[in-house]
């Protein structure tokens, strides 16, 4: 269920939780802030998730991923998994950023992997891969053309990584 958190427009939007994840919407970005392993469970609530905020985007979204590069990586069912949801799921995605949080060589690798894997597969719109939110939303702040968007995008990355 889609509820809103805020009555002001552009407010976040709650999209769906679940253990190890929490996902929400703001301006055409939909925030996915895996907290924990993904999981089939989350992987699905992505793609329910995305269809209702699409119905209230139609000009299409901004997909920003989060993820810890800390965290044991999904079995490899579930990475199969992701794969197979990540491809039927490109409908409306005007550019995707993914975010792996944390410092070190396993972060590092996961960032490096992603990145590789992105230059390979060709997708529709472009996508990128940081080390740090303020990274992302600068470079979205700059593809979208809004000289306060990546700020207020910041902001709100931060109130819902809170939550």
């Amino acid at each position: 269920m889609v509820t809103t958190s805020s009555a002001k427009p552009g407010g976040i939007l709650d999209v769906a939780r679940g253990p190890g994840y929490y996902f929400s919407a703001w301006r055409g970005v939909y925030i996915l802030d895996f907290r924990d392993t993904p999981t089939r469970e989350a992987l699905d609530a992505t793609v329910a998730g995305k269809r209702k905020i699409q119905a209230l985007f139609p000009a299409g979204l901004y997909v920003f991923n989060i993820v810890d590069g800390q965290r044991p990586a999904p079995d490899s069912d579930v990475r199969n998994y992701a794969a197979k949801k990540q491809t039927e799921d490109n409908e409306g995605v005007l550019a995707h950023i993914t975010i792996v949080r944390g410092d070190g060589f396993r972060p590092s690798t996961i960032r490096s992997l992603l990145t590789g894997l992105y230059l390979m597969s060709r997708a529709p719109f472009p996508r990128k891969v940081f080390a740090h939110l303020h990274d992302g939303t600068s470079w979205l702040g700059n593809l979208v053309s809004d000289d306060t968007f990546a700020g207020e995008l910041l902001r709100v990355l931060h109130e819902v990584r809170s939550r």
